[in-house]
């Protein structure tokens, strides 16, 4: 919708009427064109949903957060969010090594959740690959557990991290 906006600084205020209640008719749209079918009309029926019982007023606006109750953004409650609502998991809270670098975090966090792009991983996403097969071994399919363990070669870098 905003690509659609012929004036892109204009405040939300300036597209509702102020008062009554709030449905089609309330609205002053200044788009270039109006929306087309597809993901133009199901973004504007969410805008339109969005706006249901907005009405501007003239106080001034602010910044709230509604993690918690003081209304304030904290990483703290915004890493409660997220472990509550997206990593949703019986086993344990995301427990990161500070003295690993992040990305050794992130991975090892994948390697636990299988969200690697292993081969198998990415024919399930429906990404096109010519073959499942594993790139190194050719033996089998390239998952995760294999990737990691069972391939030969990755079976003979653990027996020598073993033996060192």
């Amino acid at each position: 919708m905003y690509a659609l906006e012929t004036h892109k600084d204009c405040l939300i205020s300036e597209r509702c009427f102020s008062g009554g209640l709030m449905d089609l008719s309330s609205h002053v749209w200044a788009w270039r064109r109006s929306p087309r079918d597809g993901i133009e009309k199901a973004q504007f029926d969410d805008l339109v949903n969005l706006l249901v019982g907005f009405k501007p007023t003239d106080v001034r606006d602010s910044w709230t957060c509604s993690l918690n109750s003081l209304n304030t953004y904290t990483v703290s409650s915004m890493r409660y969010a997220i472990d509550s609502s997206t990593l949703v998991s019986t086993i344990d809270k995301v427990k990161w090594n500070k003295t690993l670098p992040i990305k050794i975090n992130i991975h090892s966090w994948r390697l636990r959740k299988d969200r690697l792009p292993t081969r198998l991983n990415l024919d399930a996403r429906g990404i096109d690959i010519d073959s499942l097969c594993c790139p190194v071994c050719n033996d089998a399919i390239e998952s995760t557990p294999h990737l990691f363990v069972e391939c030969t070669i990755a079976a003979d870098i653990w027996a020598r991290i073993k033996d060192w």
